[in-house]
């Protein structure tokens, strides 16, 4: 525990371990000057992520991945305004139905990648992921138990580039608006259960590398621009 009160601390690897534990309570106020935090792939931590985590106001990232964390995403994330990587798949990590702690994290104005992947979120994503900043360039939300529809505001994140939401329970069609997401070089919506047909607004992806829309239930015929489509270098 003497490891979480240095004060001064900046950068913290503990991944790839056999340590066992939780995430100590008040890691806000030992660690107050962190700014790189990696605890991932400890398949003995268990516990929460403390809301604590929040006074640690420097942190750029934060990396809690293939560990064995339960209950909700805290919204006071939210609060860590210097967010570039938010690591968070292979976890038991859950949230409200509203998918909350989403909203909350539009505040963090420098996030760059958001992975939440596998992971039992049980909630619909917020018209709300509109509003992420323009550095959000990664969103991974595989197999996360997300149901409802792609809101249409996913179009507003014109610096995407990689855009997975694939093995989820979302229905509705692709929104026309991803055709703003004119970065996009990767697109995964495949295991779902989307209906509607493949539209022309695909067309409007010139970046487009690689894109799975399988194990859907799509309709009509297939746009013919596919085949302009450019691969990824």
């Amino acid at each position: 525990m003497e490891i979480f009160n240095i004060s001064g601390m900046r950068a913290m690897a503990l991944s790839l371990n056999n340590l066992s534990g939780t995430i100590p309570p008040n890691i806000g106020s030992t660690l107050p000057n962190i700014e790189e935090l990696y605890i991932s792939d400890l398949t003995n931590l268990v516990g929460t992520i403390p809301h604590s985590i929040s006074n640690c106001s420097k942190l750029t990232i934060l990396e809690l991945s293939g560990n064995k964390l339960t209950g909700l995403i805290p919204n006071s994330l939210g609060y860590l305004t210097h967010l570039q990587n938010l690591n968070l798949p292979e976890n038991n990590l859950t949230s409200d139905s509203f998918l909350s702690f989403l909203t909350s994290l539009t505040n963090c104005r420098n996030l760059r990648l958001l992975d939440l992947s596998f992971n039992p979120l049980n909630g619909m994503l917020p018209v709300s992921v509109g509003n992420f900043s323009k550095s959000l360039v990664k969103l991974y939300a595989t197999d996360s138990k997300i149901n409802g529809q792609i809101p249409n505001e996913v179009g507003n994140l014109s610096s995407l580039l990689d855009l997975d939401l694939s093995d989820n329970n979302l229905i509705g069609s692709i929104p026309t608006s991803t055709h703003n997401l004119r970065n996009l070089q990767r697109m995964y919506f495949q295991y779902n259960k989307l209906t509607g047909f493949i539209g022309d607004h695909i067309c409007k992806l010139n970046h487009l590398g690689a894109i799975d829309l399988g194990q859907n239930q799509l309709s009509g015929s297939l746009p013919n621009c596919l085949g302009t489509l450019l691969p990824l270098d």
